[in-house]
């Protein structure tokens, strides 16, 4: 006797496959580079916007890429170059207003560096202006584009300079943004990053 499934059922079962498969969307991007224009620079000192960089190893501007090779997803990405092994350079966007970040848990980005032999370490950090606290660990940036996960859990958070709180400062942040190390060699090297997110949730990637 050949078995029979009700076709409502059967749509309902594919709902929630679904459901239950689809990879979780941000709860808030914070920028996917789609808006800027090819070449823009859109971030060339420590208090420009939307975005800065700074630090020793800091190397060149954050431009707008449109260049193949050097866009992950969309049609934009971003490029920020760095020398090593020169301290470290970092790059912020600032919020337009202190934003309170305290619903998200976990923050993420697209990433490669377009040196083969990299060994560069990347951190999430969140500032409030005057104090900023940052990913306790780092995770090594590769030549393949990785979607790399930071949590915003206060333990896995360290303070990086400044006195205020983990809580004052994740509740009125004016600027979020990665962190860039290297210990070793001397190389130049140019960083891709593309979709920076928040996330409310585990995304368990």
């Amino acid at each position: 006797m050949k078995s029979f499934i009700p076709m409502q059922l059967t749509a309902a079962a594919v709902a929630v496959f679904v459901l239950t498969v689809a990879p979780a969307r941000a709860d808030r991007t914070i920028d996917d580079f789609e808006t800027y224009q090819k070449g823009q620079i859109i971030g060339k000192s420590w208090d420009s916007t939307p975005w800065r960089r700074f630090g020793l190893a800091t190397n060149d501007n954050i431009v707008a890429t449109a260049t193949d090779g050097k866009v992950i997803s969309g049609t934009r990405s971003a490029e920020y170059g760095a020398f090593w092994p020169n301290r470290f350079g970092a790059i912020r966007f600032v919020f337009t207003e202190a934003t309170d970040l305290n619903q998200f848990n976990e923050a993420s980005v697209k990433i490669r560096s377009d040196y083969a032999t990299t060994n560069t370490a990347v951190k999430i950090a969140i500032s409030n202006g005057t104090t900023t606290y940052i990913s306790a660990a780092g995770q090594g940036v590769t030549n393949k584009v990785q979607h790399i996960l930071f949590s915003l859990d206060p333990s896995n958070m360290t303070l990086a300079d400044g006195s205020d709180s983990y809580a004052d400062v994740v509740t009125n942040a004016t600027m979020i943004g990665l962190d860039f190390t290297s210990s070793e060699g001397q190389y130049t090297e140019s960083i891709i990053f593309d979709d920076f997110e928040l996330h409310s949730a585990a995304e368990g990637w």
